[in-house]
């Protein structure tokens, strides 16, 4: 399976509160294409953190499923390529 594939669908259960509220169908192929977009541009391979291609727009559809009244709280901490460094 393909690294953009894996990673946009890697710890999905902690956005299942949302899919009923909001279709995740859009953000899935979002994330696809702009992970592919990173790797293509080689940034990947300039920061190697696989976050900075992903968690964008992970962070986007947490966002929105909060707008529609459905918090998320800690997602960032299950999956590992967004979570906060110390």
């Amino acid at each position: 399976m393909p690294l953009q594939v894996v990673s946009c669908s890697s710890n999905i259960v902690s956005f299942l509160a949302c899919h009923d509220v909001l279709d995740p169908d859009p953000f899935y192929k979002n994330c696809v294409y702009d992970v592919c977009a990173c790797l293509a541009t080689g940034a990947s391979l300039a920061n190697p953190n696989p976050g900075d291609c992903v968690c964008p727009v992970i962070s986007h559809y947490a966002q929105e499923c909060a707008e529609q009244g459905v918090e998320l709280a800690g997602w960032r901490d299950k999956i590992t390529e967004c979570g906060e460094t110390t």
